[in-house]
């Protein structure tokens, strides 16, 4: 079950173990910004702070923030970046791929995130997330899976993979992230994305043929 959705965004009911996925909305393209927390102990990552810093850090109050994601560089997804890192002395990680993605505004200030690939682990209370490699929409995307749920970034969204007509995407590579990568969770995974409804493997994969000829 979820709580109703509030003035926070969509809180997700935590599950036995204490895990809580909390969607925040935010900027004028509606960005997801997750907050993935250990009840527990109030240990969290807080995920693409794209725009509006106030609400986020409202979100976030009494929590124990120890890392700051982002899934990608685009402006939508770190709009807020600066003053959330800056307020809640959090470090920032970014796939190093990312540089030429980075605002160029940012690209000074990004150059002191710390950098994570694939396999790698991000750990807050009695839990880690793990970096997943998801090239494609930019050439650094990462997600990251959670127990019982991946934050995909603008890599997979229901009804297919996020966009890659931009500089610096490419279709192939998100196909290949989204079959090679995500499809390996189980169907009952919930996908998190970048924006807009959650849905999981399990809806989404019996449809890659599908976006393979469509070429979106």
């Amino acid at each position: 079950m979820t709580q109703p959705e509030g003035s926070l965004g969509r809180r997700e009911a935590p599950d036995r173990s204490g895990l809580q996925v909390t969607r925040v909305v935010v900027g004028p393209l509606q960005t997801n910004c997750w907050v993935v927390a250990d009840l527990r102990n109030g240990e969290a990552l807080v995920v693409d702070p794209g725009a509006e810093a106030r609400r986020i850090l409202d979100a976030v109050a009494g929590l124990d923030v120890k890392t700051i994601v982002v899934t990608h560089a685009h402006g939508d997804h770190v709009g807020a970046l600066v003053e959330v890192a800056d307020t809640l002395g959090a470090p920032v990680v970014a796939h190093p791929a990312e540089a030429p993605v980075w605002p160029r505004p940012l690209q000074p200030w990004a150059s002191g995130t710390r950098d994570v690939v694939g396999g790698d682990r991000l750990a807050f209370g009695s839990f880690e997330a793990e970096i997943l490699d998801l090239p494609g929409h930019t050439p650094g995307g990462i997600g990251l899976r959670l127990p019982g749920c991946v934050i995909s970034g603008d890599t997979l969204f229901p009804g297919g993979p996020g966009a890659t007509g931009r500089p610096f995407s490419d279709f192939d590579a998100i196909i290949d992230s989204i079959g090679r990568v995500l499809f390996s969770l189980g169907d009952e995974t919930v996908v998190h994305p970048g924006h807009g409804d959650d849905t999981t493997i399990g809806e989404e994969r019996p449809h890659l043929d599908e976006w393979k000829a469509r070429r979106w």
